[in-house]
């Protein structure tokens, strides 16, 4: 995490002296406050490139409007809305962003958002939705009056087994929870 921190300082001092064509031949203090001021830009710039994340369709953006922001604010995808999701959680909720699911996912693994091993947000628990993952909530998507969704669902699914983020063992784990789930219901 420090790394992201040093990261962080870096640009917003780069920034400041960027924008105010500073040298160090300015105050000390005066200097400094412009960077703490350059940092608090750059923080909000983050946090309003995550708001992004979390409103994406398909018919506005583009996967290579998604890659910049991320490029450029990677913390963007780790940023949690006003529900406590993650943008890949938004996206899912969202026919019109389903498809930029298996793009938040995948660059999300590089950052290791949720963590270590959750591939990318994909094992993250939505905690609006009785705590399920990502990877769960696509088993309840299925639409029986529009097959739009069910394909939209297919076609993400395909390209998490391609991209390594699905794993068979994900399929049996849904299983035995649903089954889990059912025999419970009964009792």
């Amino acid at each position: 995490m420090a790394t992201s921190s040093t990261t962080t300082t870096s640009l917003t001092k780069r920034l400041a002296r960027h924008l105010l064509d500073l040298d160090d031949t300015m105050s000390k203090k005066l200097l400094q406050q412009f960077e703490g001021l350059a940092e608090k830009m750059f923080e909000d710039m983050s946090t309003a490139a995550g708001e992004y994340l979390h409103d994406l369709d398909v018919r506005e953006h583009s996967e290579d409007e998604v890659k910049a922001v991320v490029k450029k604010f990677p913390s963007a995808l780790s940023h949690r809305n006003e529900k406590g999701r993650l943008p890949i959680h938004s996206a899912i909720w969202n026919i019109k962003s389903l498809t930029f699911v298996p793009l938040l996912a995948e660059v999300g693994d590089t950052l290791n958002v949720g963590g270590k091993g959750m591939r990318g947000g994909l094992l993250v628990v939505d905690r609006v939705n009785e705590f399920k993952n990502a990877l769960q909530l696509f088993g309840n998507m299925s639409n029986e009056n529009d097959t739009t969704v069910d394909s939209r669902c297919l076609d993400v699914l395909i390209k998490f087994r391609v991209s390594n983020l699905f794993w068979k063992e994900d399929i049996r784990r849904s299983i035995l929870l649903y089954l889990y789930s059912v025999k419970s219901s009964e009792i």
